[in-house]
């Protein structure tokens, strides 16, 4: 007895250390299952060992594995792919814990490997964890090896744990595909902002100019080396209002979606406007970044000017006008007129 409880728990040891490790170490699927069957079958001194993985549905076998059945497993591997699988295993997945099919029951079932399991006991078990099965474990033994009670403990320990090694897998590929996903999008994102045909800037909260893209050192003269980690005020804003402060980004960076238009200087003096478009980048609620883009409107404001000016110099003549002035276009159309309607109306009747 006391033998045997050493064999015990050296069994348990030894397939655990094994397995723990295969389960720190081992990212493919195929891999995994294809070792772990060489642990039960080396630990244990079976006769066979074949595991079978399902597909994230529960119901289809899409991967196997064995050892000590070479050739003598294709039968069992073509009921499987045909949808069907051997009662041992039928009665395992429809209940907990592990299902013992002594030898001479065998004579009695369909199975695939009747002529290899003869005079030999079968524990096959489902390999469940957090409520979901990720597939089935089987293996054969010499009738005399271990007492029942003693087989139960000695196989579902590690089932248990492969069990576990299955769902980690299965997070760890989870949090790969997101990784990849993530990084994608990060690597999409970073296309657009590079290429993007117009200035974009990302700020810290305390101003610190974190990134600027190509177009912003085209357009400004000023190399991302010398902004990029600089905080405002920033060599852009002009004199006239550098001592203000950025009171529309701190703003901003509280608020939403925001716009306004400012006039700043590039690196070699040349002034210019823009319509800034900025918004509070967050993640989980907390103020990550804050991303702007200009807009050129040195042209706009460049014709709204000029038609301010001309509009003053022909204010004197409306002011020692008449009756009346009317400016026409080139088709006839009253684009401005100064004086009494009234007599402008009665002029018009006349005509």
């Amino acid at each position: 007895m006391e033998e045997k409880s050493i064999v015990k728990r050296d069994h348990l040891l030894d397939s655990a250390s094994k397995i723990n490790h295969l389960i720190r170490n081992e990212t493919d699927a195929d891999r995994f299952i294809e070792s772990v069957c060489s642990v039960i079958f080396e630990t244990f001194g079976c006769f066979h060992v074949w595991l079978a993985l399902f597909d994230t549905s529960g119901q289809a076998v899409i991967k196997v594995a064995e050892c000590g059945l070479n050739e003598y497993f294709l039968p069992l591997d073509d009921l499987f792919k045909q949808g069907m699988m051997p009662a041992c295993a039928g009665k395992a997945l429809q209940q907990p814990g592990v299902v013992i099919t002594k030898g001479p029951l065998y004579a009695f079932t369909n199975c695939p490997l009747l002529n290899h399991c003869r005079g030999r006991d079968t524990m096959t078990v489902r390999l469940e964890f957090n409520e979901k099965i990720y597939g089935l474990l089987s293996t054969a033994t010499p009738k005399a090896l271990f007492e029942d009670q003693e087989k139960l403990f000695l196989f579902q320990k590690p089932a248990g744990d492969i069990a576990f090694g299955l769902y980690n897998l299965t997070v760890r590929k989870k949090r790969l595909r997101a990784q990849e996903e993530l990084s994608e999008s990060e690597k999409f994102n970073a296309s657009l902002v590079n290429n993007s045909p117009i200035p974009i800037i990302v700020i810290n909260q305390d101003t610190l100019v974190r990134y600027v893209n190509p177009t912003f050192e085209i357009f400004t003269g000023f190399s991302a080396e010398e902004v990029v980690g600089i905080k405002d005020p920033y060599p852009w804003r002009r004199k006239e209002n550098l001592k203000r402060p950025y009171q529309d980004l701190k703003k901003a960076m509280n608020k939403g979606l925001s716009k306004r238009e400012e006039c700043f200087q590039k690196k070699n003096g040349d002034q210019f406007w823009v319509v800034i478009t900025s918004i509070p980048i967050k993640t989980d609620g907390a103020f990550q970044y804050y991303l702007e883009n200009w807009v050129d409107i040195s042209e706009r404001k460049r014709l709204e000017e000029e038609l301010i000016r001309k509009r003053e110099r022909i204010r004197p003549v409306f002011a020692y006008a008449g009756d009346a002035i009317v400016l026409l276009d080139l088709e006839n159309h009253i684009i401005s007129f100064d004086g009494d309607i009234k007599k402008l109306k009665a002029i018009s009747e006349i005509l």
